[in-house]
């Protein structure tokens, strides 16, 4: 269910906290692209699984939640 939810979030600039500005997470690695601001979200596409990966460990993976972020991204 959550993966459900999750599955398109990495289309949102912004949700990653390694996102700045225009300066986005690509979700593989420490690795970041820059972005035009004028740009939509769509441009994202490359990487929305990838960014959705790393945004469920970011926000999941703590304590704040009894979910298995690990479980969730497979």
């Amino acid at each position: 269910m959550m993966a459900l939810l999750c599955q398109d979030i990495g289309y949102v600039k912004g949700i990653c906290t390694s996102d700045h500005n225009n300066i986005i997470a690509t979700g593989i690695g420490n690795e970041t692209i820059q972005i035009p601001a004028d740009l939509s979200d769509a441009a994202l596409q490359p990487y929305h699984v990838d960014r959705a990966k790393l945004f469920i460990k970011e926000r999941f993976g703590g304590k704040m939640f009894a979910v298995d972020a690990d479980q969730i991204i497979q």
